[in-house]
């Protein structure tokens, strides 16, 4: 299984500082992957070339360049699997500096602005001891253990069931079906969703694993965001829900990967929705395929 650890467009709740990366370290490989969509505005006025760099003590990153944005303008930009490290042995929390230089030539000699951030990285080990597993599923009974699919706007042909196609854990996933049939449809969205009450502990994670796969056609144009909600209010985001076309792309398909976020503590009837969002701005039908397995709530004081 491959890991990307993402950045959250909606900050955890508090006191957690704000720019936090969650991951889980069972069952992942070594080395562990770190990807990162960033959104880089250009506030000068004069067009400005653009380059982004990272750095933590044991990691590696390769300097981005970003290419060229107007006096204006902002661009996002998505490196897949863009950080490398030793997997480490316990729960770790580090602090990565992200640093971004603009430059005035397309050759980028004329340095004029630099600015940095720090994003936090905290990875857990769930199955230390420490942490409670409050929920889990793994669909290995052969059902969709409660989970239900929504379609909105222009999904058409949901459908939610176990499924053998792909699996983290044998024999069964959790499988979403969902398609947009209208040409040059602006956007199209479902959701999977269940009810369910957090612990009143400190520390409250959730875990998903997934893979998404578009079966028609078979571009990558149209993926856009994975949401967690407490009812109306965003707990968890990758990518942003205005995004269009230009900005998609933020999470990989093809391969497995993991999410985690924490989520509010002491929440009776917690309206739990991870919702699997795309817009798709191309003049094409859409037909998606999502699986979902081994997924846990943990907690701990």
């Amino acid at each position: 299984m491959s890991i990307e650890l993402r950045l959250s467009s909606v900050d955890p709740p508090a006191p957690e500082p704000a720019r936090t990366i969650y991951g889980d370290l069972v069952n992942l490989p070594d080395p562990i992957k770190l990807g990162l969509s960033c959104r880089i505005f250009n506030y000068d006025s004069v067009t400005l070339y653009f380059k982004l760099a990272a750095a933590c003590s044991g990691w590696t990153f390769a300097e981005q360049t970003e290419g060229s944005l107007a006096s204006g303008s902002n661009m996002w930009k998505h490196h897949d699997q863009w950080g490398s490290r030793a997997k480490p042995a316990s729960e770790t929390t580090e602090i990565i500096t992200l640093t971004l230089r603009a430059y005035t030539d397309a050759g980028y000699s004329i340095l004029k602005w630099t600015f940095t951030k720090d994003v936090t990285v905290m990875i857990v080990k769930s199955n230390d001891g420490s942490w409670t597993t409050d929920y889990s599923w793994n669909f290995d009974d052969g059902t969709v253990q409660t989970w239900a699919a929504t379609g909105e706007l222009n999904s058409t042909g949901v459908a939610l069931v176990a499924a053998t196609d792909f699996v983290l854990s044998a024999a069964y996933s959790l499988r979403l079906y969902f398609s947009c049939s209208v040409l040059d449809a602006a956007s199209a969205r479902t959701r999977i969703s269940k009810t369910i009450n957090t612990p009143n502990r400190a520390n409250v994670f959730l875990i998903l694993n997934l893979r998404a796969r578009k079966e028609y056609p078979a571009s990558t144009s149209s993926f856009k965001a994975v949401i967690v909600r407490n009812g109306s209010t965003e707990v968890f985001q990758v990518g942003l829900s205005g995004d269009t076309q230009a900005n998609v792309n933020l999470l990989p398909i093809t391969r497995w990967i993991r999410l985690v976020a924490k989520l509010p503590s002491n929440v009776a009837g917690m309206d739990l929705q991870i919702a699997i969002e795309f817009r798709d701005a191309a003049a094409e039908y859409s037909t998606w395929f999502f699986n979902f397995d081994d997924m846990l709530i943990i907690s701990k004081d």
